[in-house]
């Protein structure tokens, strides 16, 4: 990367693409304070010259509150300009407001356009939420196999909800051929990254010996992983057993 004076006199004289890797300076404190007011200074900029990196930051900024006051509005605005450059990112980011109805009139088929955009450029969040419409018959007709497919795809690139999604699919049957070790397979991924969904299924799976040998040592060790992570399941379930978390 270039050293910070180089991109400030880059940034000064109007290059996008300077402005938005300064931005990106400030928001991670790389080689400044971490400041996320002048990282949204220079995302803006840069956006309004029209970077589709710039663009898509500073509508996550917007959609989120960072560095300025949350509007879902502006928010739309910039991930629209950068979604018409292709940017999947932001072709996600704009589904995501239109199926929670944030910024734009709820329309979950609007949602899966954008979703379906995304997920044929590879993003692993695209995937997920194409997964998500095929699971619940969304702006498509409802295709559990279809939805299995585009959860695999996703959690194979590391995408831990679509992970939980892929393991319980296999565990009952949805979309695929049940397979209990092939479900254990993937809460297991999801559940070492800390979900605690899939940390209560594993140690369903534990308890019941499902695709495991059964073990209910290590199913209170998940359950109560689980509801350390918030899992209702797991908390209601240690509570009527008396035990803590």
């Amino acid at each position: 990367m270039a050293d910070i004076q180089t991109l400030l006199n880059n940034s000064m004289r109007g290059d996008v693409r300077a402005q938005c890797t300064l931005g990106m300076c400030y928001a991670n404190g790389d080689g400044v304070p971490k400041n996320t007011t002048e990282a949204a200074k220079w995302f803006l900029l840069s956006a309004m010259g029209g970077d589709k990196w710039g663009q898509y930051n500073i509508g996550l900024y917007y959609y989120k509150g960072i560095g300025v006051a949350r509007d879902y509005f502006e928010a739309v605005k910039w991930f629209r300009l950068s979604a018409a450059q292709n940017y999947s990112s932001a072709q996600y980011y704009l589904g995501i407001c239109y199926e929670k109805g944030n910024g734009v009139p709820q329309d979950r088929n609007q949602a899966c356009r954008w979703y379906q955009l995304s997920a044929a450029q590879g993003d692993p969040k695209g995937q997920f939420s194409l997964g998500v419409c095929y699971d619940q018959g969304w702006g498509v007709r409802l295709n559990r196999t279809e939805a299995f497919r585009w959860y695999e795809r996703s959690a194979l690139q590391g995408y831990v909800p679509a992970q939980f999604n892929l393991g319980y699919c296999y565990e009952f049957g949805e979309g695929v051929a049940q397979n209990y070790y092939e479900a254990v397979k993937w809460y297991r991924l999801a559940a070492n990254s800390g979900d605690g969904d899939a940390e209560n299924n594993l140690g369903v799976c534990y308890e019941k010996g499902h695709g495991v040998p059964k073990d209910i040592s290590q199913a209170f060790h998940w359950y109560r992983l689980a509801a350390q992570h918030g899992n209702s399941n797991a908390q209601a379930y240690l509570r009527k057993k008396g035990y803590s978390w």
